[in-house]
């Protein structure tokens, strides 16, 4: 009976094997969160380029002169941050097609603006679903889609 006990001490103070075992508990976990956290920061990094887009071509259209003229050039700017039709995307799958421009009339009553009665502003907006990695899109059935807007007071033209 000794030998029997004396052989399962001997397993148990016997700690090779357990880095190994430790590991194969963990790096799946690991892996797991560090795909999350890419999938995630790639998500935040298309919402950004997104929005910084629109910015771009909402001040492109506000120092315009006749704003609807140059709605296929301000679309193009907002998918790949230039004028010209034969550059590349920002995004994958962004096209001027997900981009829509507006104009909307902010009354000025109480003359708290300088200009007329009415302010022009334009309205520029866009949506695209998000693929990514997948990691996200399997998390949240159905997937995610970025969305942007921005607003800029039109100073080119006279109202």
């Amino acid at each position: 009976m000794s030998k029997i006990s004396a052989k399962i001490r001997e397993m148990f103070a016997d700690n090779s094997g357990v880095v190994t075992v430790e590991a194969a508990i963990v790096l799946p976990f690991l892996s797991i969160v560090g795909i999350g956290v890419a999938d995630c920061s790639y998500m935040l990094l298309q919402n950004h380029k997104m929005e910084q887009s629109l910015v771009s071509a909402a001040n492109f259209m506000a120092l315009s002169t006749d704003p609807q003229r140059f709605e296929i050039q301000a679309k193009q700017i907002a998918i790949s941050g230039t004028t010209d039709l034969l550059s590349e995307p920002l995004i994958e799958n962004l096209s001027t097609a997900n981009v829509s421009i507006s104009y909307v009339l902010v009354p000025n009553t109480n003359g708290k603006y300088r200009g007329g009665d009415f302010i022009r502003v334009v309205n520029i907006k866009t949506s695209l679903p998000y693929e990514g990695f997948g990691f996200i899109k399997s998390i949240m059935r159905g997937g995610v889609t970025l969305n942007a807007q921005y607003q800029q007071r039109m100073t080119g033209t006279v109202t």
